[in-house]
């Protein structure tokens, strides 16, 4: 995969990753930024208060670790963890490129804390137990998502930061998945969502399943357990409009869909999203769009 252009030298950089509730402190230095310049084989057995992550991307790489040779083809990454004696063996002659990165981490909040859930726990169970360990990139994930975070950190394109971030945030949970003590299955128990996630569950299957119907907003708050008071407040916090408009929006936009890709007569389409008038679905309809149903549906399709 072809490098990122090097607009300027990038210093050094320290990201805070959030993961659950477990706060990551990425650090990438020269070994991420320009590998090409950093001479691996003047770095005798050594080790790091960090974790680092070693990805071989051309040649055969071999490092000593804790007096054990590994060999780490190209294509292959490794675990380094923190307090690992490790050095690189290599021949003058030996043409070797690869990336590293370095990360520290913590619970963001105390083991002790009822905000913490079972993902949280199964992230720090593994990263606790984390010794060395090297992995094929088969896939090319890994490769991918540094290119992508060398490339956003370079180019510095608008929302670059947010997008870093997000990008280390996949990079490391991938990491723990291919750990070899890491659990084989989702944890058994489920994360509980949050009062809104569950609702907007309920309201969006709500609306997909009943946009046909003579629906009234009694029938959905009851469904949410709430009054139809705070059925609205809830609607405008989340949705930022009305029963009324989301239904016409439901209704508006199936509308469209089926007046583009199927040729259906519209007065069979006024009945699927639920006007048993074809005249309030004309009118609704061109209040909604600016156009006629049939004036959409020749704009969609235009004929040669």
């Amino acid at each position: 995969m072809q490098e990122p252009s090097r607009h300027e030298p990038c210093e050094p950089v320290k990201i805070t990753v959030e993961a659950g509730t477990v706060l990551f402190e990425v650090g990438l230095d020269i070994g991420f930024f320009r590998p090409d310049d950093y001479d691996w084989d003047q770095q005798l057995s050594h080790n790091h208060a960090d974790f680092e992550i070693h990805l071989v991307q051309l040649g055969r790489c071999v490092m000593l670790i804790e007096d054990q040779q590994h060999e780490l083809p190209e294509g292959t990454y490794c675990v380094i963890p923190p307090g690992t004696y490790h050095s690189q063996l290599s021949n003058k002659h030996d043409q070797v490129r690869k990336i590293c990165l370095r990360f520290h981490y913590r619970a963001a909040a105390d083991r002790n804390s009822q905000a913490r859930n079972p993902e949280t726990e199964t992230f720090l169970q593994v990263l606790d137990g984390m010794t060395f360990y090297k992995q094929t990139d088969s896939s090319g994930t890994l490769q991918s998502l540094m290119t992508a975070i060398k490339r956003e950190l370079l180019e510095k394109p608008v929302g670059y930061r947010a997008k870093t971030i997000s990008l280390l945030a996949q990079l490391l949970i991938d990491l723990i998945r291919t750990a070899p003590h890491a659990p084989a299955e989702e944890y058994r128990q489920a994360v509980p969502l949050n009062p809104d996630d569950n609702r907007t569950g309920l309201i969006d299957a709500y609306f997909a399943t009943h946009y046909n119907e003579a629906v009234k907003e009694e029938e959905l708050a009851r469904r949410l357990n709430v009054s139809t008071r705070q059925l609205h407040r809830i609607l405008n916090e989340l949705y930022r409009t009305s029963f009324r408009r989301k239904l016409l929006e439901t209704r508006m936009k199936i509308a469209m869909e089926l007046l583009t890709n199927t040729d259906r007569p519209v007065h069979d389409i006024a009945a699927a999203v639920g006007y048993q008038s074809p005249g309030n679905f004309h009118a609704a309809f061109r209040q909604y769009v600016g156009l006629t149903p049939t004036a959409y549906r020749n704009q969609q399709n235009p004929k040669d």
